[in-house]
């Protein structure tokens, strides 16, 4: 199962770099791959989005067991491949649940690793104006997402009373 090999790569990320290297050469590019394909074929099934969350956690081993001189080129890979999860705000009310999921997920993970990384975010989004006006139609969408699961919470709220007292009783 993917999912299970997209574990133990991690876990083979995280152990000491003797260990470690050899599978980062050998697996990384295909890791890559594997994500770059998922803007194209989305995930469909909750397995398949549990495949993809896997391999982005694999992809985030990655980052953190490079040396620290080729780190900020590996998460310049990375957040662009979470930017392409992202979904705009014309399509994020009628996509399937697992590309909705993988949609907040993505983002998730870019507001984590974006404090984290700032120069580099701040870079790749200044030189990359694609990258940068999808995010920011990912975090509209994701706002007026959010702003209509509150008001549609508390409708009951904001409605007129449906029986209104002529006469005062006092």
């Amino acid at each position: 199962e993917v999912s299970h090999c997209f574990q133990l790569l991690t876990s083979l990320f995280q152990a000491p770099p003797t260990i470690a290297v050899p599978f980062i050469q050998s697996l990384g590019p295909a890791l890559l791959r594997f994500l770059q394909d998922v803007e194209r074929t989305r995930p469909q099934t909750p397995q398949e989005l549990q495949e993809v969350l896997d391999g982005v956690r694999a992809m985030e081993a990655l980052v953190q067991a490079a040396d620290e001189s080729q780190r900020p080129q590996l998460v310049a890979i990375l957040l662009p491949l979470l930017i392409s999860f992202l979904l705009d705000e014309n399509t994020l009310g009628s996509a399937p649940a697992s590309s909705r999921s993988l949609h907040e997920a993505a983002l998730k993970d870019l507001m984590r690793l974006g404090p984290q990384h700032s120069t580099v975010f701040r870079s790749l989004i200044r030189s990359s104006p694609h990258l940068k006006s999808r995010l920011e139609a990912a975090v509209r969408g994701n706002q007026e997402c959010v702003n209509a699961k509150a008001n549609s919470a508390n409708p009951a709220a904001k409605a007129s009373p449906s029986i209104t007292l002529k006469t005062n009783f006092l």
